[in-house]
């Protein structure tokens, strides 16, 4: 693909650079799918910039919708746990997938809490 990228610049007198066709700046190489790798650091570089969505694909060459396909993808998946009796009196502590806890003094009815942890995860 880079080669028919030179070839037009050259043919045509045009250019490509800043464009979603210009691969020689880092974005895709096989013919515009990323590998796990690269699709891992771009989400971790979006995460880490600062940038709005459309403003880092612009700068990686990537459209908005792929980048949030990725990023649904690699969200954590809700695993089924056993809850054990309770010990040391009621509430509970519970830490989420991406490091945060909720803590309560309240006891709740399993429906309830399962309705907790998925609002949360949303």
């Amino acid at each position: 693909m880079i080669q028919d990228v030179e070839y037009l610049e050259a043919q045509l007198k045009v250019s490509v650079k800043g464009t979603p066709l210009d691969r020689r700046q880092g974005g895709p190489h096989n013919g515009g799918m990323a590998n796990k790798e690269e699709k891992r650091r771009l989400i971790e570089g979006y995460a880490a910039s600062g940038m709005t969505r459309r403003e880092y694909c612009a700068k990686h060459g990537i459209a908005v919708s792929t980048l949030d396909y990725w990023r649904l993808k690699r969200q954590p998946k809700l695993v089924r746990v056993a809850v054990d009796a309770q010990q040391g009196g009621p509430g509970f502590t519970l830490t989420l997938a991406n490091g945060r806890r909720i803590e309560s003094s309240w006891s709740f009815a399993e429906a309830d809490l399962a309705r907790l942890i998925r609002a949360v995860e949303a």
